[in-house]
């Protein structure tokens, strides 16, 4: 690996763990952020529908259903990012309802998992009916939840920033063995030759 890439790897490692340590401080910036992040990738998306549509739909019986699709996407994206207040307020309630149904979603299956014979089930029942009460608490504090999202979102992108930073320090030491290793050989070739 070259030293520019060793050295733009770790500054966008520290910028990552900077990055994390932001969203962590200021959930309410986090969401709004999200929400507006949100909004672009759903125009990006729809203006990539769209683009597929104009050269497919000389093929694509149904092609009409595609644009639609598009325009849809590119019109919830503006409308995402126009209102990033409300986006914000609805993430904090989306991820309350995902928990609160993956919970019961979990819970239920567990009881699959006794009918096979496992004995952990009832470990995947307990998970499962703390992520539905999760939820549940997501609801009734939406203001914590919007601060356990950033945190969430903060800690995973510090751990990202760690991981590339690791990876360069790794690839380092794995070249200088393997410049090691390749020194060795040459001296053990270079005194077979001279006889020694």
């Amino acid at each position: 690996m070259k030293t520019s890439s060793k050295i733009m790897t770790v500054l966008s490692g520290m910028f990552l763990i900077a990055l994390g340590v932001i969203c962590m401080c200021s959930p309410v910036e986090t969401l709004l952020s999200l929400s507006w992040l949100l909004g672009i990738m759903l125009i990006g998306a729809g203006l990539s529908t769209v683009g597929f549509w104009i050269k497919a739909h000389r093929f694509l019986p149904s092609a009409g259903t595609v644009l639609m699709s598009g325009m849809l996407e590119i019109l919830l994206g503006c409308l995402v990012a126009v209102n990033i207040f409300e986006t914000a307020n609805s993430l904090t309630f989306l991820f309350a309802f995902f928990a609160l149904m993956g919970g019961i979603n979990i819970a239920v299956h567990s009881f699959d998992f006794k009918k096979f014979g496992f004995g952990g089930w009832w470990c995947i029942f307990a998970i499962g009916i703390l992520a539905a009460v999760l939820g549940v608490l997501c609801f009734v504090k939406p203001i914590a939840a919007a601060r356990a999202i950033s945190i969430i979102l903060g800690v995973s992108v510090i751990l990202d920033g760690v991981a590339q930073i690791t990876v360069v320090f790794g690839i380092s030491r794995f070249e200088r063995k393997v410049s090691d290793t390749i020194n060795d050989v040459k001296d053990a070739i270079a005194d077979k030759l001279s006889g020694r």
